[in-house]
């Protein structure tokens, strides 16, 4: 039983983050806007680098929402293993 327990604790541990972001979901990062454009040129790049950045802000989004979906059904399985072990150790008893 205690092995049992002991691997139970490394596994959630090996499974936790110790942050909240899982390490699969890349968080992009703003363009950065100057203060003035010297060139059209320019302001195309930005406005595609925007592009870009808003696709990938959606990426990540996307990935977060799969990210809490799976934690919650994680969360379910702990309750139900939870549940069935109390369930037998009162039988046991």
């Amino acid at each position: 039983m205690k092995i049992l327990s002991l691997s139970m604790i490394v596994t959630g541990l090996l499974y936790a983050h110790t942050d909240g972001v899982p390490n699969d979901c890349n968080k992009p990062t703003e363009p950065y806007k100057p203060y003035s454009f010297i060139s059209k040129h320019e302001v195309e790049m930005y406005n595609m680098e925007l592009e870009m950045f808003k696709l990938d802000l959606e990426a990540y989004k996307g990935c977060l929402k799969e990210f809490i979906v799976e934690q919650n059904n994680s969360i379910k399985n702990h309750m139900n293993a939870k549940k069935s072990s109390i369930e037998e150790l009162k039988r046991l008893q």
